[in-house]
């Protein structure tokens, strides 16, 4: 049995439902999205997620983290989280004997 199903789709035009002719819904534990306007699908989120699923979104700018996480309150979704996550580079050097000491 398949665990992890992965689709590419428009889901803010046309939501998360894949068969429309049986109005079958994807019933899904987690959705991972990155998306410029995510909280243009969190109504359609909501629509197929298991109760007490989780949904990720990654947005580079705070304003989009507030608009998502409104949305996602106006949608009946609860214990919402916003965390940072950076990304730095180093440079590693050798150091010379003289440095170590």
């Amino acid at each position: 049995p398949d665990i992890v199903t992965c689709r590419h789709r428009d889901v803010i035009a046309d939501g998360f439902i894949v068969s429309v002719s049986d109005d079958s819904h994807i019933v899904a534990n987690a959705a991972i999205l990155d998306l410029p306007n995510p909280w243009d699908v969190v109504s359609h989120i909501s629509k197929v997620l298991f109760s007490g699923g989780r949904v990720c979104f990654f947005s580079p700018c705070i304003e989009q983290v507030q608009r998502t996480v409104s949305a996602l309150g106006e949608n009946g979704f609860r214990e919402v989280e916003t965390m940072e996550i950076l990304q730095r580079q180093y440079s590693i050097i050798e150091l010379t004997e003289y440095q170590r000491q």
